[in-house]
């Protein structure tokens, strides 16, 4: 009889770590161009000659370092709340956030998931004991250098405004090319029509309707005006030939030195340059928006709604306002509104609400129906995502960096969706318990923790619950739909009935 004798291995040295890579530069300066190559470039080269480091994706932002749009960044942490990322590497503290503050939260935040971060500059690990030191003596020199930088912007436009100097750069109606103004014609035209067209009694939706029946895109090129762009044209003294320097004082400065937030002064310059419209009409049309304005909006705090970017039309590619109608003032109705320059849609909630809780309750009656559906829909699309990325990652180093960086986006997509399949077991236990609070309490809140994005279109509203957290305003292929219901509604006083779609994708 042989004698069979069980050992342990140690294997860990054959288990490389999972990399990424962060890089960002600012825009402002055109040299940061080579940084942002030359970043990417030793980056991904020492992650090469490191025998225990995988190269998984790389991250790179082109933003103002006050920005706060950084999808790169962004999708990296999207992809290492997975679990698929071991370490980041970045060039630097300063590189990878805006402040210190926000290097400390993130830091933190990675740490409990066991996830490092290496600063090559500064020779620091985020797990080292020496970091938390480290980074508050850097927090302290950061804050004092960014107060003074602050304050060395601020006494430079004072003294510019002082000495009457415009700090305006760019102006709808003008060319402006230092402190020479000159009138743009065809601009000015338009203008006049909108100061002509208020005193006259014009409302903002007639004048937005005139300008497009006229062919006139906005200062930012859009085919539609917004009434805030008009807002502003009718609230500028710099129309009528005037500039009034520091309309709103810097909150920063207050912060720093509540002595000099107090010596800061505005100042108006007369007939700084010449006029579109003339005193007596821009002062007339200031009286006039005085007396038609029924609201105070100072110091008024504009929250933005729990049901906003969640209902989307896809008949009128926008997201649905969640509105209460009041009819003649007898009782409240809660209605879905969407209105664009395709046309308009109105729905009544309580109505989707209603069907949206039939169909959770149904998920929770039909689970092995759930269960069945990920394991024939979902997970063998997994064998198809692991071959595009084996394309995908081919060759990628002997490609121009922007293409490299093109093509990590592709990656870092494809590499969330399979962790988070990866993950179904997690995904469809939580989506049963937030299908049952749904239920307990069916709260704007609860709809969203169940479902991804509920799209409509037309009569149908299709309830989608994504595994990889995928927000595109596209309905899924009809072999993701799960189930459907229906409820008879009325529309426009005529009998109508909503279908209810669910997809798992």
């Amino acid at each position: 009889m042989n004698n069979v004798f069980e050992f342990p291995v140690d294997v860990s040295h054959l288990i490389k770590k999972r990399v990424v890579i962060y890089a960002r530069v600012s825009t402002e300066y055109v040299e940061q161009e080579t940084s942002y190559e030359r970043q990417v470039l030793e980056l991904a080269k020492s992650v090469r000659q490191n025998k225990d480091y995988n190269l998984v994706c790389v991250y790179a932002d082109k933003e103002s370092g006050r920005s706060t749009n950084r999808p790169a960044f962004n999708q990296m942490m999207e992809l290492a709340n997975t679990g698929a990322v071991d370490l980041i590497l970045t060039k630097s503290i300063a590189r990878f956030g805006r402040n210190i503050v926000e290097v400390v939260t993130i830091i933190q935040e990675l740490r409990l998931k066991g996830i490092e971060i290496y600063f090559e500059k500064e020779n620091l690990s985020s797990i080292d004991p020496k970091m938390d030191f480290t980074l508050s003596l850097l927090s302290a020199h950061a804050e004092e250098e960014s107060k003074q930088i602050s304050m060395n912007t601020i006494w430079a436009f004072e003294n510019k405004m002082k000495k009457g100097l415009s700090t305006t750069n760019k102006m709808y109606g003008y060319s402006i090319q230092g402190d020479d103004w000159t009138i743009i014609e065809d601009e000015a035209k338009v203008v006049r029509k909108l100061y002509w067209g208020y005193v006259n009694g014009d409302s903002y939706s007639q004048m937005i309707q005139s300008l497009f029946e006229d062919s006139i895109p906005s200062p930012s090129g859009n085919p539609r005006w917004s009434k805030r762009t008009i807002e502003d044209i009718l609230h500028n003294e710099k129309y009528c030939g005037d500039m009034l320097l520091r309309k709103k004082m810097n909150g920063r400065v207050v912060q720093y030195d509540n002595l000099l937030a107090h010596r800061l002064n505005q100042y108006l310059v007369k007939n700084h340059h010449a006029p579109i419209i003339s005193k007596e009409i821009y002062e007339n049309v200031l009286k006039l928006r005085k007396e038609r304005t029924t609201y105070e909006r100072k110091d008024k705090v504009f929250k933005l709604s729990e049901y906003a970017y969640y209902f989307y039309s896809v008949d009128l590619k926008k997201h649905f306002t969640y509105v209460i109608e009041k009819h003649k003032g007898k009782y409240e109705v809660p209605v879905l509104k969407c209105k664009s320059s395709i046309g308009s849609m109105m729905l009544g909630y309580s109505k989707i609400g209603q069907g949206v809780l039939l169909m959770t309750q149904f998920i929770l009656d039909n689970r092995k129906l759930v269960h069945d559906h990920i394991a024939n829909r979902i997970i063998p699309s997994t064998l198809s995502i692991s071959n595009q990325l084996e394309v995908l990652y081919e060759g990628i180093d002997y490609i121009a960096i922007n293409d490299q960086i093109n093509r990590y986006d592709k990656i870092s997509t494809l590499l969330t969706r399979l962790n988070r399949i990866n993950q179904v077991k997690e995904f469809l236990s939580n989506t049963f318990s937030n299908a049952r609070q749904l239920v307990a309490n069916p709260s704007i809140e609860n709809f969203k923790s169940v479902y991804t994005k509920i799209l409509i279109t037309g009569f149908n509203v299709n309830l989608v619950t994504s595994v990889s957290n995928d927000i595109s305003d596209t309905i899924p292929l009809d072999k993701y739909l799960i189930h459907s219901l229906s409820i008879p509604f009325i529309h426009k006083y005529k009998e109508n009935t909503l279908i209810f779609n669910f997809y798992i994708c």
